[in-house]
This record gives structure tokens, sequence and C-alpha cells, in this order.
């Protein structure tokens, strides 16, 4: 999405598989600097809910969703070069099919109310 405006990943994007490799590799950087940064912003923000403040447990918390992001991309990653289909969308559709039973549940005993 970004190949026109920035002319370097364009540059990479005719070179074939490297130029490919390389753009992967950037985007990969970029989606755990955005972890690290969404779940910093979350753990300031659900700050009152949490049971300790030391800044341990808030490290804690902030490498722990990092790192379960870092996970996810990778059996994303995964998924997609055993040629099952795109990994991270196959993850989230999986999510997405898992929560409907306990949804459907919920409207069933809403409705007996």
């Amino acid at each position: 999405m970004l190949r026109s405006p920035l002319p370097r990943l364009e540059e990479w994007a005719k070179e074939g598989e490297t130029g490919r490799r390389k753009i992967q590799q950037i985007a990969r950087y970029m989606t755990v600097g955005l972890a690290l940064l969404q779940s910093t912003g979350m753990v300031f923000f659900f700050r009152e809910a949490m049971v300790s403040h030391t800044w341990p447990y808030i490290f804690l918390i902030i490498v722990t969703l990092t790192s379960g992001t870092t996970l996810i991309m990778w059996l994303g990653e995964l998924i997609t070069q055993f040629g099952i289909g795109n990994g991270i969308s196959l993850l989230i559709f999986t999510s997405i099919i898992s929560e409907m039973p306990g949804a459907n549940w919920m409207g069933i005993m809403a409705m007996r109310l």
C-alpha cells in the first residue's frame, strides 16, 4: 500500500523475491513496534484495573502483550507457508467463529428474560 509514496519500497517490489522478503521484514518490525506502542497505551489506559502499579509488573504486561502479538504473527506466517491459506485471515476467522456459540447462547438467554 505504501509502495507509491515511498520510492524505495517501489524499487524493492520490482526486485522480485528478494525485494518481497525485505518488505516483509520491514512489515514484521513495524508490527512489533506497533504492538509495543499499543500494549504500552493499553497498560496506562487500564491502569485503574491493574492489581499492581509497580514498574516490573507494568513491564511484564507490556512484554506479554507484545510477545503474544509476535507469536500470532509467526503462527499466521507458518499457516501461509504450509499453503493452507492466508494465515492471519484464518486466525481472525477462527477467533470470530469460536465466539459464536457463546454469543448465541447469550442471545437465547436474553430472549428468555
